[in-house]
């Protein structure tokens, strides 16, 4: 059990742990007190990862958040399907039934006994313009967009950072927006007779690179880099 001075977490759409991994990077005292997930695969690898955090297998779109939610002080991370709000999709947002497990937790947070009071929401370039962030407002929030590279690691990934906080808690200091940079990358050599012209190359002095997609394996222009 923490003390007084841990920060309860609360994890949603869990994976195999990344969030988790984030907060101890932070070197916070931070206690993930529970970590919801619907894929048994994702769970099993989060439960090597962590074996003392306790794990629920559950559908988001139809869990009682009272559940989980019992302490005080609790924060709450997630990273919600993207597909509603990515560029390359229909951009259906809320409309999207893909959304519906999010909508569902900002329709219980008011029955909690107690509520977050801090939110951190990962999720792709596009979710900052749809109609769903905005059922957020009521807190007070602050947003960036930010990509892999400036925190130093060489893979373009641009991802959009909500971070909230529940009245009348405020911001107290500014986000710097200069990060240090570093390369190392390696360039297989085997697929550019055939892809050379629509490849997204690097190589060993490459400062960055792209994120993979679903279609990496596919499709040769636009699903990753090589």
């Amino acid at each position: 059990m923490a003390d007084s001075s841990t920060f309860r977490v609360v994890e949603f759409y869990s994976g195999i742990g990344g969030m988790h991994y984030a907060l101890k990077g932070c070197k916070k005292n931070a206690e993930v007190v529970a970590a919801l997930e619907i894929s048994t695969t994702a769970n099993t690898v989060y439960g090597h990862n962590f074996p003392t955090t306790k794990i629920w297998n559950c559908n988001i779109e139809v869990c009682e958040l009272c559940n989980v939610t019992t302490m005080p002080a609790i924060y709450m991370v997630m990273s919600p399907p993207c597909q509603p709000y990515t560029w390359v999709g229909l951009q259906g947002a809320s409309k999207d039934p893909r959304a519906l497990s999010f909508l569902h937790i900002l329709s219980l947070l008011k029955r909690l006994q107690h509520p977050p009071k801090y939110w951190l929401i990962e999720n792709v370039k596009g979710f900052e313009t749809s109609d769903t962030r905005f059922y957020i407002l009521l807190a007070f929030c602050n947003s960036f967009i930010v990509s892999s590279p400036q925190f130093g690691i060489p893979n373009s990934r641009l991802r959009y950072y909500l971070l909230a906080k529940r009245h009348p808690l405020t911001f107290s200091t500014a986000m710097g927006n200069k990060f240090s940079y570093y390369e190392q990358f390696l360039l297989p050599t085997k697929v550019l007779s055939r892809f050379s012209l629509v490849l997204d190359i690097v190589t060993a002095k490459s400062r960055r690179s792209c994120c993979f997609t679903k279609a990496y394996g596919h499709y040769a222009e636009g699903t990753g880099s090589v």
